[in-house]
């Protein structure tokens, strides 16, 4: 009845902790009759619990879209986000995000990624978010943070203007780094060999995915296992390169070079690059 409605309303409203049980009858009166007061609580609900899978994204994507007054909704909205499904952003959410923000750099950084990607279709709010974005962007390289929206976010938003130093020598790092991929076996680590520097590099392997500088060619990538045992070959991997190091180079060597700080990666990069270029020009010479 109606009378029994209103008070179970009132009561689940009340309610200040999660409730699995609460939480399903909310979500049966709701396939019933879709009543925007059962949805603020089913929401209200999810959130009290944490809830990020799947399932509550549904949820919070229609809060969202009925414009709920939920401390934190569209946080979780976009915490439960699939990251890897490239999913829509609804605009309601992107104009909340104009003004304030508390999520992880991860979501942050599919947030401006998507922004970034749909730009044309969101003029007015690219301008409203780029000097928050382009303060992120410098934040992240300094923490040396790498992910597919974030080498994106690089590449499209750094400018000479914004470099320093300190963001140079990090970049030295950045612009290299690959995707390592790894499918199946136990394995903990990517590690790399740089015969040109004598040097080894290891990198943690989380949830299948390592992200390791690799400089050129001749480097040396091997997998380690939990047991510290090494393999060039026998587990299937796969690498992708995040970046494209070529429109950084020379504004990043001449402030590597102001700071008087050897990175003997990225110096041996230049050098073998201006070796390069150097004997393609012999070549057209000669031709």
């Amino acid at each position: 009845s109606t009378d029994l409605k209103e008070q179970f309303l009132y009561l689940a409203g009340r309610y200040r902790e999660f409730s699995p049980v609460l939480l399903r009858l909310l979500i049966l009166m709701f396939e019933k009759e879709e009543d925007e007061r059962l949805l603020q609580e089913i929401c209200s609900q999810l959130i009290k619990g944490g809830r990020t899978d799947r399932e509550a994204f549904g949820w919070y994507e229609l809060g969202v879209e009925k414009e709920l007054r939920i401390t934190r909704l569209y946080e979780y909205y976009m915490m439960s986000m699939d990251l890897t499904a490239e999913c829509a952003i609804s605009k309601k959410a992107l104009m909340y995000f104009a003004w304030q923000s508390s999520m992880d750099y991860e979501h942050t950084a599919y947030l401006y990624g998507y922004l970034m990607r749909h730009k044309e279709e969101y003029e007015e709010l690219v301008v409203q978010y780029r000097e928050r974005m382009e303060r992120f962007v410098a934040d992240q390289i300094l923490k040396e943070h790498m992910n597919k929206d974030l080498a994106y976010l690089y590449q499209e938003l750094l400018t000479p203007s914004m470099l320093s130093g300190q963001l140079a020598r990090c970049l030295t790092r950045l612009l290299f780094v690959h995707k390592i991929t790894v499918e199946g076996g136990n394995i903990s680590g990517v590690v790399v060999y740089r015969p040109d520097l004598y040097k080894v590099w290891r990198y943690p392997v989380v949830n299948g995915v390592a992200w390791a500088a690799i400089y050129s060619d001749r480097d040396t990538v091997m997998l380690e296992d939990t047991e510290g045992n090494r393999y060039v070959t026998g587990i299937s991997w796969s690498k992708e390169k995040m970046m494209d190091p070529a429109p950084f180079l020379d504004t990043v060597s001449v402030y590597v070079s102001a700071e008087k700080q050897s990175e003997p990666e990225f110096d041996k990069y230049l050098w073998d690059r201006s070796r390069k270029h150097s004997e393609l020009s012999a070549d057209v010479v000669e031709r």
